[in-house]
């Protein structure tokens, strides 16, 4: 067993987990989690998912011995590399991107069941109202990052800046923008209302691939311009995505970028 992957990774593990203890260093593990299912991935690739599982449930054991919550929080992340890892040549991008973010969500609504609430959050009333639609953005946004973290760190070919959903991602957007403007009240608004963020989350992840695709082509002030954007309008950021990844639906805008760049009228 080649011991630096495995140091990294359990270090970057129990390190998440208690940064994430303090609300000031809260961003900083965040980030860090982020990075989390492609070290799972390297290790899983160097020394098999067996001893990668191992190292996974040493690290959250040390974890829990601190806070059984900072396991349970960080619990998912390993397994999404896993995904990543058996996944690899047997699911496109799409569906591993949907399956990470089917585990978070799952994960998200069993921590609400175990733990409640944290009550800062109860307070808000409209997240508390749809909160599961905010937990599908959420989660959505998450596993489509940490796929495009493990592409740049391992090399593999998951093409996230390709990343297109089908048109049932279209249906579910009109059924539930439609079950939203038909029924004003009640649990069916409110589930209209969830699943409406649950597919505007869909063109979302979707634009910001169009953005990927797009960047590659531009020079390197562009893309410093566009990163300093995200990180300073990051808001604005994830709006024009979705407005971009909704007009993606009919427009096929990498089609285009790609025939353009083949003519020659788009080459750098």
């Amino acid at each position: 067993m080649r011991y630096k992957p495995a140091v990294i990774y359990s270090l970057l593990t129990v390190g998440t987990g208690l940064l994430s203890k303090s609300e000031a260093l809260s961003p900083l593990a965040f980030g860090l989690s982020i990075f989390i299912p492609a070290l799972f991935y390297v290790l899983s690739k160097e020394d098999g998912p067996g001893v990668a599982l191992l190292i996974t449930a040493v690290a959250l054991g040390v974890l829990a011995l601190y806070d059984y919550k900072l396991a349970a929080d960080l619990s998912a992340l390993p397994v999404i590399g896993l995904f990543l890892y058996f996944g690899r040549n047997r699911l496109s991008t799409e569906n591993l991107v949907l399956l990470g973010a089917a585990l978070l969500f799952a994960s998200a609504v069993l921590e609400e069941i175990a733990f409640g609430l944290p009550e800062p959050v109860r307070k808000v009333e409209l997240f508390v109202k749809y909160r599961f639609g905010f937990y599908a953005l959420s989660s959505l946004l998450l596993s489509y990052f940490m796929t495009a973290v493990a592409q740049g760190i391992t090399g593999e070919k998951w093409k996230v800046e390709e990343l297109r959903f089908g048109f049932w991602s279209v249906i579910l957007f009109l059924l539930s923008g439609t079950v939203f403007l038909i029924i004003k009240e009640g649990p069916l608004h409110e589930m209209g209302i969830n699943l409406l963020i649950a597919s505007i989350s869909l063109f979302t992840v979707q634009g910001i691939s169009v953005i990927l695709y797009a960047v590659r082509r531009l020079g390197s002030l562009w893309k410093l311009t566009l990163l300093i954007s995200a990180l300073l309008f990051p808001i604005l950021i994830l709006g024009f995505s979705t407005f971009l990844g909704l007009l993606d639906q009919a427009i096929d805008f990498r089609k285009k970028l790609y025939e353009g760049g083949k003519d020659g009228s788009n080459s750098d």
